[in-house]
């Protein structure tokens, strides 16, 4: 059972450290530059780079989200 614990909480410090550091992983990994956007034409450099940008951003920190859900469920059963 103290494997467990130790698991879920692990789990869910991996998944918020994701999270919290999703801006410094769009920049690392250039992850903004990587993103299409359909309607470029109606914007112009400064906007088109704030929202690719954007996007890389809230796909990082979904992934972080996904990897959370799990980890919350583990600890709501582990530590009842």
């Amino acid at each position: 059972m103290v494997f467990l614990q130790v698991l879920s909480i692990l789990f869910f410090a991996i998944a918020a450290l994701l999270v919290y550091s999703a801006g410094l992983i769009v920049k690392r990994f250039k992850l903004d530059e990587k993103v299409e956007c359909g309607f470029e034409h109606s914007m112009d450099e400064g906007e088109l780079a704030e929202y690719k940008y954007r996007k890389a951003l809230v796909r990082v920190k979904m992934i972080g989200m996904v990897l959370a859900i799990p980890a919350i469920i583990m600890i709501f059963l582990v530590f009842k």
